[in-house]
């Protein structure tokens, strides 16, 4: 009976902590799409053909949210996803025509990840001793 209510606590914990990680990289998602929907409105101030330049914001974005969240599926999707769709809904409310925002938040949103992935790939983290050592030591 002991068993199964460490059981039990250890599944609470982990869900606890998917969740944790799930709130934290939503909350990611949101500050990156405010930012780059803030940061579009202010661009498109100066000139609207200035919008463009939203795409070096989001390579930043995807460059910088390595540091930030790790390498799983679930914070990976849930930071692009609520940083484009929110990015998308400020788009909107600031004027800028559906026809024309779709398209460059897909393209904000290759960008994102291409960045991502490509930091990933040049830069790995840096392993430790006990990384590198066999697992079977003859």
């Amino acid at each position: 009976m002991n068993d199964d209510d460490s059981t039990t606590s250890s599944k609470q914990k982990k869900s606890f902590e998917k969740f944790r990680l799930f709130l934290r990289s939503l909350a990611i998602g949101l500050l990156e799409g405010a930012l780059s929907g803030l940061i579009a409105y202010l661009l498109t101030l100066i000139h609207f053909y200035a919008f463009f330049g939203i795409f070096f914001i989001w390579f930043i974005f995807g460059w910088g949210s390595t540091f930030i969240i790790k390498t799983r599926t679930l914070e990976i999707l849930t930071v692009v996803l609520s940083a484009s769709l929110l990015a998308l809904l400020l788009y909107y409310f600031e004027g800028i025509p559906i026809w024309f925002g779709l398209p460059v938040g897909g393209l904000s949103l290759l960008i994102w990840i291409i960045s991502f992935i490509s930091r990933i790939f040049l830069f790995p983290k840096k392993s430790s001793e006990q990384d590198l050592k066999p697992l079977n030591k003859t």
